[in-house]
């Protein structure tokens, strides 16, 4: 599967995040991008920087210091007005990303060591959930539509392993995830959402509010 990829520049030891911004900004200044500086309501800055490079379209990217996290993140990239666009894909979102990340981000890296997080363009959800991956497969590779009670036992199994296991899966994964491998339709898609969505939370309410 594909996604957007995620990416952040780490503070180093006694760099304040404001530092680290500001050094961010003052590169993006020195290759000429035009940057924005704002604060959010919760007082922590953010970056727009606007970028047009390698026949890339006009985009804004959104750079923001996470509540009480010692790092800079690429939150979202958006295409200017301009561009003619009114969303990116996952190959044009990533190639700016990772254009920005070398021509910014590799270069603080190089001449400060500050390191570098990303995640990539393809994964699998046995990524996301190795402990509880099995259950879900166990689940699909029966007759998962068929509401027999089996069936409906093979799915709680897998609901109670994702929260034994202490892991999470969002419903656009998994919903990605069935529409690519197992070509369900977008009626018994959505149906199965709204299924995982009430089930997860009702678990979660009773993991906080039973009695021990």
């Amino acid at each position: 599967m594909k996604r957007y990829k995620d990416c952040a520049l780490k503070c180093l030891e006694k760099q304040s995040t404001s530092e680290l911004l500001d050094l961010v900004e003052k590169i993006c200044n020195n290759k000429s991008y035009k940057t924005e500086k704002s604060r959010t309501w919760v007082s922590n800055d953010t970056l727009v920087v606007y970028m047009e490079k390698e026949s890339l379209p006009l985009s804004k990217l959104i750079l923001v210091i996470p509540q009480n996290e010692e790092k800079l993140i690429i939150s979202n990239i958006i295409p200017s007005m301009e561009s003619g666009m009114s969303s990116l894909d996952y190959s044009q979102y990533n190639k700016i990303l990772d254009t920005f990340k070398n021509d910014v981000f590799c270069e603080i890296k190089n001449a400060h060591s500050n390191e570098i997080e990303e995640t990539q363009e393809d994964y699998t959800i046995e990524e996301i959930i190795p402990k509880s991956y099995n259950k879900l497969i166990i689940w699909l590779s029966q007759y998962p539509l068929s509401g027999h009670p089996f069936d409906e036992h093979r799915w709680f199994d897998f609901l109670i392993a994702l929260r034994r296991n202490e892991e999470s899966l969002s419903v656009s994964d998994f919903s990605k995830f069935i529409k690519e491998e197992y070509n369900w339709s977008d009626d018994d898609l959505l149906r199965f959402e709204l299924k995982y969505e009430e089930q997860i939370d009702l678990l979660e309410y009773y993991d906080e509010h039973r009695e021990y």
